[in-house]
């Protein structure tokens, strides 16, 4: 009987990535909440000490191969209402990316660290100048607000109020500023 190979759920060496690539992030629900549609998604397993560089080289091979890693993404590990999505761009931002791994595994072991790829097809495999991209948004992304629990309690409650007029004193409308003499 063959040896069994030894179980990575205790292994401090290496990290479990779910990587989607080939879709895109789109604005869902009321409150424009991102999501990712589309696309693929696959399970690496990466040393924790990746570099950038092997990362995106690593990536690139998961999404086919012919590809070029332009943006790497993760959600943090917060448990908080808003999803916050980082982009990672270089070796410091791989170690915050796995400082984020390390929260989330011991907060929530059973959770899976998301990893989303925006790949730009290879301009020798294109066949033209210009090559396709998978997942990016706009060329100018809209910035979303992030709001407060106090702050979108606080509209709430406040949006069935009744509008207030308020009148301004006629120095303050741009009246004419007279002077009352004695």
């Amino acid at each position: 009987m063959a040896p069994e190979a030894p179980s990575r759920r205790g292994d401090n060496t290496h990290m479990k990535l779910l990587c989607s690539h080939g879709g895109r992030f789109q604005p869902c629900g009321p409150d424009g909440e991102l999501r990712y549609v589309g696309g693929e998604t696959r399970v690496l397993v990466v040393p924790r000490t990746v570099s950038f560089r092997d990362l995106a080289a690593r990536l690139a091979e998961m999404a086919g191969g012919s590809v070029q890693v332009r943006a790497i993404r993760h959600r943090l590990a917060d448990e908080g209402v808003e999803d916050v999505i980082v982009t990672v761009t270089c070796d410091e931002e791989v170690a915050h990316m796995r400082d984020e791994y390390d929260r989330l595994r011991a907060t929530r072991p059973a959770a899976r660290f998301r990893v989303y790829v925006t790949t730009t097809a290879s301009p020798s495999s294109a066949g033209s100048k210009t090559a396709t991209t998978a997942g990016l948004p706009p060329r100018a992304p809209s910035m979303r607000r992030v709001q407060s629990e106090l702050e979108v309690s606080a509209r709430a409650h406040n949006q069935h109020r009744p509008a207030q007029r308020v009148h301004s004193a006629p120095e303050l409308a741009g009246g004419v500023h007279m002077q009352m003499q004695p």
